[in-house]
């Protein structure tokens, strides 16, 4: 079933001097604002139908219930002024009771080039060479058209037989467990192209490791980016992330610098001589050891605050050691501090 054929417009242009015109700046002195607005609730009027609209009943009717506070024999004067003003043809006007204009049709046939020719009434005659340029362009273009759908289905047909013949050629199968994991594997190390040897190479030399604790980190590096849900945009997003948590991973596991005052007779636990790989899942021994190891460091801290508190009572220093003697930080950590 053929589709409708449209015949108004969706919307249509507005000069920016539109209200400067002469016609409408007259029609502003005459009725004011009211004659303004009826005149572009006129267009469109005109433009939703076509190029032209049949002044009768129903149309204002509906041009009154848009336009409150503008009474029908004030409607009828507005019009009758943009006729005598020449805003609409007077001629069509008088003879078939319509209203359209040559500016009107030539905007409409400018925005319909590519539509199909159906019989015009009420046209006006144009005489300039614009005008007669923009018909002769516009009879092109529905010739164009029509070659255009007289060669579409002879394409179309050709199209769905090429791809029923391609169709027919490829073997379906159905992809086993084992293309699974190849596709599976070859995402996997799509991530960070973990294979590019240049860029492995360029990773050991920049944070001083060797080739197998890379692979080791990459791994760790996927397995945490699968436990968190974390995509990448592209290979350069990947490989930035990998630097920033490679990175991380290789200073959380640097020793701490030494504490320059030792004022308590108790000694860090003793560390096992085989460190374990930075990358592998921490125990619950692990983490204990790595909380004793913070809570002496913080207790270093604090007694080295405490010694240069105690030898300037008026630094910094000292006030902060106040503050914690307040607050009990020093009771909790088993210190004392005597400041004058």
């Amino acid at each position: 079933m053929p589709r409708p054929r449209k015949q108004g417009l969706d919307y249509f242009p507005l000069d920016v001097g539109f209200f400067d015109d002469e016609r409408i700046s007259a029609i502003f002195v005459e009725f004011g604002i009211k004659g303004e607005i009826t005149a572009v609730k006129l267009l469109c009027a005109i433009y939703r139908n076509g190029y032209f609209a049949e002044w009768n009943d129903s149309l204002r009717t509906h041009l009154l219930r848009n336009l409150p506070g503008i009474s029908p024999s004030l409607l009828d004067a507005i019009v009758h002024s943009l006729v005598q003003r020449g805003f609409f043809d007077q001629t069509i006007f008088d003879t078939a009771r319509v209203l359209t204009s040559r500016q009107i049709q030539e905007c409409y046939f400018s925005a319909t080039r590519r539509r199909q020719p159906t019989i015009m009434p009420f046209l006006i005659q144009r005489q300039d060479a614009s005008a007669q340029l923009l018909h002769a362009e516009t009879q092109l273009l529905h010739a164009e058209t029509q070659l255009l759908h007289a060669e579409t289905p002879q394409k179309k047909i050709k199209e769905n037989k090429k791809e029923e013949d391609e169709k027919e050629e490829t073997p379906t199968s159905s992809p086993t467990t084992e293309d699974f994991e190849k596709e599976k594997k070859t995402q996997g190390d799509d991530i960070i192209h973990s294979r590019d040897k240049q860029w492995r190479q360029a990773i050991q030399r920049l944070y001083d490791i060797d080739d197998t604790r890379l692979s080791q980190a990459i791994d760790a590096f996927r397995l945490s980016c699968q436990a968190r849900g974390k995509t990448h945009r592209d290979t350069a997003d990947a490989r930035s992330h990998f630097c920033d948590w490679l990175r991380l991973q290789l200073q959380s596991t640097k020793p701490s610098p030494p504490v320059p005052y030792a004022a308590v007779s108790q000694q860090p636990p003793q560390q096992s001589s085989q460190q374990p790989s930075p990358f592998a899942m921490p125990s619950l021994t692990d983490i204990e050891r790595e909380r004793q190891e913070q809570a002496e460091r913080e207790r270093q801290r604090w007694v080295s605050l405490i010694r240069q508190a105690e030898a300037d009572p008026q630094s910094s220093c000292a006030k902060v050691v106040r503050q914690a003697m307040r607050n009990g930080t020093l009771q909790r950590l088993g210190l004392r501090a005597t400041l004058k």
